[in-house]
């Protein structure tokens, strides 16, 4: 594969159902596929498909990481026929279809127009449009395309401004949604200890894991990547962060063997390559999570932090009255609970702020030497504290399963924060630590993932922690 400002997915030349030649001045539509979420997390597969009339003349499936990063390009080549095609783009997560957008286009003899298609976070697991139509800023529009308006196709400004363009990342990325690889940690490590010099930094500890859980000091750290990190999605803001609490947090994924002995049900997949007790338990939504940490403070007669009605995959949870509100820290809670998300990461980099706990990627996206020796990223779980723990003594921060936390899906701005949980309702929660079938870059410390919070992935688990 060639990469110019953007990955070639390659060249259809559609001619009724057969390929044929063309002697006339060059005609063509090159469409761009580009899309603002992240990539393999929430999109994990690309699946296009060409028609003209009511045939099929074209289709593909790619994996993004690994065949394809997006943006990337389709050169459709009208043969004999100027009539106009459709073009179904189809984003997939564990073959599941989660955002859909088409088009139907002429072409303009002589001409190489240029058609952005958009895979967007506004139409992301949206409900289907009516025939004719398609998803555009979360709402129904006419998939009737004039090819006049188009603007033709300049292979060094791909993605120019367009009714079709609708971005919503971050306008200073690079072309393919992140900035141009870094070859060397000297100038980033120059701007984190001018930041540690202003006193932002994890204080000295000692590692102690009592009973299975972790002490962590409060602190400051910077969190999310720099942009300069070949990985970086638009997400993953850099910002100071200010921890004023410690908290202790487990130092392992729950296992299946301890979810069932306190929910008194199995909710994990038995077809799972992994069935031993020891392994982390998954196919729990955010509400079971939730719940178990709350079963875990009943057990020791500690004030619950969340209120849950209903039972196993039905279960329901919000934060207790007594931690929500005017006046009121959901931190306070001192029974056990998720974590926050900076405190997720917090604890995830241990004083570090390398893009893994162990150090820095090698440029390589999809995999990683240290990824290996701290993640299952192979393609199925396996049980809980096999790999490397980090300078806190936990293991599996990285891979085996995502971890649920307590935070509402949002993108954070590129200012301080205190304490940060984003509380505000949303479609989504934050999943954190990438997940046994993924990508090196998903097991990053910023690397964030959002789901629906009542989705019963068999991807996704969790851990507890305590205010200190």
């Amino acid at each position: 594969m060639t990469h110019t400002a953007h990955a070639r997915l390659g060249a259809a030349l559609l001619c009724g159902a057969v390929l044929c030649g063309c002697d006339r001045d060059p005609t063509a539509l090159v469409v761009v596929f580009e899309t603002d979420l992240h990539q393999p997390m929430e999109l994990d597969a690309l699946h296009v498909q060409v028609e003209r009339g009511s045939k099929v003349q074209w289709e593909q499936r790619y994996v993004l990481g690994k065949d394809v990063r997006l943006p990337a390009s389709l050169t459709l080549l009208p043969g004999d026929d100027f009539s106009p095609v459709s073009i179904t783009a189809t984003g997939t997560r564990e073959d599941d279809p989660v955002v859909i957008r088409q088009a139907r286009v002429g072409f303009l003899e002589g001409r190489v127009l240029m058609l952005p298609i958009g895979l967007h976070r506004a139409c992301y697991e949206a409900l289907p449009c009516p025939s004719g139509e398609t998803c555009i800023d979360g709402h129904c529009r006419n998939a009737d395309v004039e090819a006049a308006t188009l603007p033709d196709y300049d292979a060094n400004d791909p993605l120019p401004s367009s009714d079709l363009a609708l971005h919503d990342g971050p306008q200073d990325a690079g072309i393919d949604g992140s900035a141009s690889p870094h070859d060397s940690t000297t100038e980033q490590r120059s701007d984190l200890e001018q930041d540690v010099s202003q006193g932002c930094t994890m204080p000295s500890w000692q590692k102690s894991c009592p009973n299975g859980y972790c002490e962590v000091p409060a602190g400051c750290f910077l969190m999310g990547s720099p942009k300069s990190d070949p990985c970086f999605a638009y997400d993953e803001v850099q910002r100071e962060v200010r921890l004023t609490r410690g908290f202790s947090i487990s130092e392992s994924e729950v296992t299946r063997a301890q979810f069932a002995q306190r929910m008194d049900y199995s909710p994990s997949s038995q077809t799972k390559s992994c069935t031993a007790q020891s392994c982390p338990v998954e196919t729990v939504n955010w509400h079971e999570a939730a719940a178990y940490c709350n079963a875990l403070s009943s057990n020791e007669n500690l004030e619950p932090c969340y209120v849950c009605q209903g039972a196993q995959e039905l279960t329901r949870c919000a934060i207790a009255s007594a931690f929500t509100g005017t006046g009121k820290v959901f931190f306070d809670c001192k029974g056990y609970r998720l974590p926050s998300e900076a405190e997720w990461e917090y604890a995830y980099r241990a004083g570090t702020q390398s893009a893994l706990y162990n150090g820095e990627m090698d440029g390589n996206c999809n995999t990683s030497p240290l990824a290996t020796l701290i993640a299952w990223y192979d393609g199925s779980p396996k049980p809980v504290m096999q790999k490397m723990p980090n300078d806190l003594g936990l293991h599996d921060m990285a891979g085996n399963v995502a971890e649920w936390v307590q935070d509402y899906a949002s993108t954070p701005a590129a200012t301080p924060e205190v304490d940060p949980l984003v509380l505000t309702t949303a479609l989504q929660r934050i999943l954190r630590g990438g997940w046994y079938a993924g990508y090196a870059n998903t097991l990053r410390a910023a690397a964030r993932d959002r789901r629906s919070e009542t989705d019963r992935l068999a991807s996704a688990g969790f851990r507890c922690a305590r205010t200190r």
